[in-house]
């Protein structure tokens, strides 16, 4: 399952049917089913302006959807396996997906074409974050291992093995402190 809320208290669920459901945050009342044929959504995400939504999942697919129509933009190709986590860097000026192959994309996040691909192990890559700067991008997956790359040369800093039989989730404090 995946859920993520926009700027403007917006709220998308997805899960195992496929379907991307966005949420008016304040009424609680459902503004928009997105069946965007996915056998199942495993990771969604806003830009920071919400301006463009993203779905991805079982099918290898990344799906690019206009924020305010709700309208499918593109598809974009990740490989043959799953995807299982996706975000945008603090400028939404770059895209990351990864999955199931391994591989972390990094996509354009205005042209949305594929700008390199980073080896993440030989394992499926569960997770991706930004700092909230942007200089730093971090991935982590079924290996165990934590990846630290520098956020603009994409060149890998560090790898930190947690001890962690998967690492299925990773977050950075958003406050100053």
């Amino acid at each position: 399952m995946a859920s993520v809320i926009a700027p403007g208290d917006t709220l998308v669920t997805a899960g195992a049917d496929g379907i991307a459901r966005i949420w008016d945050g304040h009424s609680k009342r459902l503004i928009r089913a997105l069946p965007g044929g996915h056998k199942a959504i495993n990771a969604v995400a806003f830009n920071p302006k919400g301006d463009t939504l993203v779905t991805a999942g079982a099918d290898g697919i990344t799906r690019i959807w206009d924020g305010h129509s709700k309208r499918l933009i593109r598809a974009l190709p990740g490989g043959h396996k799953a995807i299982n986590a996706v975000a945008f860097n603090p400028k939404g000026d770059t895209l990351v997906t990864a999955g199931a192959d391994g591989i972390t994309r990094i996509w354009d996040g205005h042209s949305k074409r594929l700008i390199r691909a980073l080896p993440g192990g030989h394992k499926a890559i569960n997770a991706v974050a930004f700092n909230p700067k942007g200089d730093t991008l971090v991935t982590a997956g079924a290996d165990g291992i934590t990846r630290i790359w520098d956020g603009h040369s994409k060149r890998l800093i560090r790898a930190l093995p947690g001890g962690h039989k998967a690492i299925n989730a990773i977050a950075f404090n958003r406050s100053k402190s």
